[in-house]
């Protein structure tokens, strides 16, 4: 079974300052995210992709010095830049899959290649983050006026009045090298204002733990404050989608396969600075039956069917016909033979069901097969065609007519229960019906080549 990604890492990093304007930036949308000054050489370029309410940031940083201050851009947007009047504060509210620390700089509309630091080169504690952890958490830098720096030294005060982007970087991106493969995710900037908060704390109830057929959906309907995340520890999909409350949960092969799978409930919160709440569940998925009555079989009248039924993941099958035969030694083997009655017989076919129980909650599961009954004698298809028996439906008498080169040296009549009525030697050509009552009869005719059987019908 796949592990559900339990170490969500976060924090809320925060830059002290006075602004002109308020700028914030929450919904998850990737675009504003980009990968400056990220060189391949150094690591692949991360990727930023939307992840409920917040944006997801798959980075990869070997242990190298090559990637000490590499970064990625976040964007105010050109039609929002931040006038800048004092010093300055910066809140992000991120997470990520394991230990990691931040570094933000600014950058200026006036010079967007340079990044605006605080007047002295000491950077501990200031515009650096502890380590992110697995809960959100508030970090407070604060820039006491604005300086540029150029290759490691003070050119000066510089009035930088324009903040267009920020320059986000993992580890200290002071020239000491980290190992990071993972991801940061980040819902909330907010350049200047006060502080943000948490309104009402989040809370999660995914339901409870469900067992179902590996065939069916899941049914989900979760409680929570803010917005919603399903996140699943399979390959499933969610329908409509991973952020309402009730929704319905389509698990792969692999997830039915692996025998069950985790879901789990994200809330949010209300307030930029809550901290998550989860709630997991467990699926459990039992094995749908299957089952094969067969193939379809053709007998004679006079002999009985063998089955061969096969059932999975079934405590218990059961035969049914849609005659009156019987199975031997009872209806629950699977090869158990089938004697037909003889209404099966009259009939000429049946048809014989196998039904496989499902394990609760699974549903039981049919299959048929078709059995043909035949009227067989030792008498070559050739030869019975030259036997005529009519009327057929009869009233009061039958004509026998024998075109072929042996003599009928016995014939019987039989009903339709078996029952023996007329027995009588000698090539016969008329038989007096006045006797019979309505009903269905067998004509066994014996010649010395073998035995034919005819159905008779008397109205």
């Amino acid at each position: 079974m796949k592990k559900i990604l339990l170490n969500a890492l976060a924090m809320m990093l925060i830059i002290q300052s006075s602004f002109a304007q308020v700028f914030t930036y929450t919904g998850g949308d990737p675009s504003p995210f980009g990968a400056a000054g990220w060189p391949m050489a150094c690591s692949s370029a991360p990727a930023f992709t939307q992840d409920g309410s917040s944006v997801k940031i798959n980075v990869n940083i070997p242990a190298s010095a090559s990637c000490d201050y590499k970064s990625f851009a976040f964007n105010l947007g050109a039609s929002a830049p931040v006038n800048v009047t004092g010093q300055e504060t910066v809140y992000i509210v991120a997470k990520a899959s394991s230990p990691i620390k931040l570094r933000v700089d600014m950058q200026s509309a006036d010079d967007p290649t340079a990044g605006l630091t605080r007047t002295t080169d000491s950077e501990a504690g200031t515009n650096v983050s502890g380590n992110l952890t697995t809960s959100y958490a508030v970090y407070t830098f604060t820039y006491p006026v604005f300086m540029q720096q150029y290759g490691g030294s003070n050119n000066g005060a510089v009035d930088k009045t324009k903040i267009t982007n920020l320059l986000i970087y993992p580890g200290t991106g002071e020239g000491t090298p980290i190992a990071f493969n993972g991801t940061i995710n980040i819902k909330y900037i907010q350049i200047g204002g006060s502080a943000p908060t948490c309104t009402t704390p989040a809370s999660a109830n995914a339901g409870l733990d469900q067992t179902v057929c590996s065939n069916s959906t899941v049914s989900l309907s979760g409680i929570g404050t803010g917005s919603l995340m399903w996140l699943s520890g399979g390959l499933g999909t969610f329908t409509p989608d991973n952020s309402s409350a009730s929704v319905t949960y389509t698990p792969t092969t692999a997830d039915t396969a692996n025998g069950s799978v985790y879901i789990k409930l994200v809330a949010q919160g209300i307030g930029p600075a809550c901290a998550e709440a989860e709630d997991l569940m467990l699926v459990t998925f039992v094995r749908r039956p299957t089952v094969n009555a067969g193939a379809d079989q053709i007998i004679c009248n006079n002999a009985t069917a063998t089955m061969a039924g096969v059932k999975t993941n079934s405590p218990t099958g059961t035969w049914s016909s849609s005659g009156t035969g019987t199975f031997t030694p009872d209806n629950t083997t699977l090869n158990a033979t089938y004697n037909p009655s003889a209404a099966d017989k009259i009939a000429g076919n049946v048809t014989l069901t196998l039904t496989a129980t499902g394990n609760t909650p699974c549903a039981n599961v049919t299959d048929n097969m078709a059995l043909t009954i035949n009227t067989c004698t030792g008498i070559t298809n050739s030869s019975q065609d030259k036997f005529n028996i009519y009327p057929n439906p009869a009233h009061d008498k039958i004509m026998i007519e024998n075109n072929s080169s042996q003599p009928i040296i016995n014939v019987k009549i039989t009903n339709a229960e078996g029952q023996l009525i007329l027995n009588q030697n000698g090539d016969l050509e008329t038989i007096d019906l006045g006797k019979f009552h309505k009903g269905i009869y067998f004509i066994k005719l014996e010649t010395a080549d073998g035995s034919l059987i005819k159905k008779l019908v008397i109205e």
